[in-house]
């Protein structure tokens, strides 16, 4: 007869593998209903259609054709077309591929990133069954997937270690967090990969075996990298979160303090390595430094010619302003009519 312990680990698995399943039908079918207009499509189509532009591409040329980069099909007889009529554009062409050379469609490659999220889904892609109409809702449940996997990976760590309180407590807020639901099932961003650094640094903050640690720094750096090539954004926030892990440990000794700091320099190291090598692998991309440089500067003067003027024009709001406009509802939080009886919770 199976043991009392086996009886409950199972029965916690069980209850695990329900809590992914239940947060990623939150994300990928908008339950809560943050925002309407994302009810029937994509938030931040502009990032997502450069990933099914490159979808399109792959199907019709080659997993590597355009030096794997990501980007969109621009028919030549409507160059202007923005917004959300050009992401449905790149959806048209990606369920009908012949298009992009019945419509002799140009390729306008993205060249802020290594494109890493392309290949993968094009690798996806290629031996993907299903019509292709349906293929980009199964490639926003995926996302959707590895994205409620990692945070229940990191709330199964803290429960382990504080306690169910601590393992509702994080999740719940994730689960009404519009943003999660926004950013989740989007292919451009990825976010699921954004948390697993942190999980391996929890999982570092009390490990003693040199020969384990080793395997968890590695495989921090490994996932550090796999970020930046999806994508710099927010890379100094997803190293700092993944610091943040190597606190959450229990045990208790006289070195605990240098423990510490002996793991947030490991891991912070290989969120910088990772960068790094990313770098130089974008770099090998383009063939050079000079469009990384040139994209580096844009982004910190923004649109103005320099950064002094850019920090001198820009304009502060104060915090109260911010949180009213949070709570009140716009297209940044995605929350319409939700934030009025959200907004007593979170204060």
């Amino acid at each position: 007869m199976p043991s009392k312990l086996v009886l409950k680990n199972r029965s916690t698995t069980q209850l695990l593998i329900i809590v992914v399943a239940l947060l990623t039908t939150i994300f990928w079918g908008n339950i809560f209903r943050f925002y309407p207009r994302f009810i029937d499509g994509t938030y931040d189509t502009t990032s997502e259609a450069v990933v099914i532009g490159r979808l399109t591409r792959s199907a019709v040329d080659g997993l590597t054709s355009e030096n794997a980069s990501l980007g969109q099909n621009i028919d030549p007889k409507r160059p202007d077309v923005i917004g959300s009529e050009q992401f449905n554009d790149q959806k048209r062409y990606f369920e009908n591929p012949l298009l992009v050379d019945s419509l002799h469609l140009e390729w306008a490659p993205y060249h802020s990133q290594f494109g890493l999220q392309g290949i993968l889904f094009s690798t996806i892609d290629l031996i993907n069954p299903l019509p292709r109409k349906w293929r980009i809702g199964f490639y926003h449940l995926l996302a959707s997937l590895i994205s409620a996997g990692a945070l229940v990976w990191i709330a199964d760590i803290l429960r382990r270690r504080f306690g169910w309180a601590a393992f509702c407590g994080f999740l719940i807020p994730t689960a009404l967090e519009p943003m999660f639901t926004a950013l989740a099932p989007n292919l451009y961003w990825v976010v699921g990969i954004w948390f697993v650094p942190m999980a391996i640094a929890m999982h570092l903050a009390e490990e003693e075996d040199s020969r384990r640690r080793f395997y968890l720094i590695a495989a921090a750096f490994v996932f550090f990298l796999a970020k930046c090539l999806c994508g710099y954004e927010f890379i100094s926030t997803v190293i700092l979160a993944a610091a943040v892990g190597c606190l959450l440990g229990t045990k208790e000794s006289c070195e605990r303090l240098s423990r510490i700091l002996s793991n947030v320099a490991w891991i912070v190291s290989a969120g910088i390595a990772g960068f790094v090598v990313a770098v130089f692998a974008h770099a090998t991309q383009l063939g050079g430094f000079a469009i990384i440089a040139q994209r580096a500067a844009l982004r910190i003067t923004g649109d103005s010619p320099s950064l002094q003027a850019e920090l001198l024009v820009g304009k502060f709001a104060s915090v109260q302003s911010v949180v009213l406009r949070y709570l009140a509802g716009n297209d940044i939080t995605l929350i319409k009519n939700f934030g009025v009886p959200l907004g007593p919770v979170v204060i």
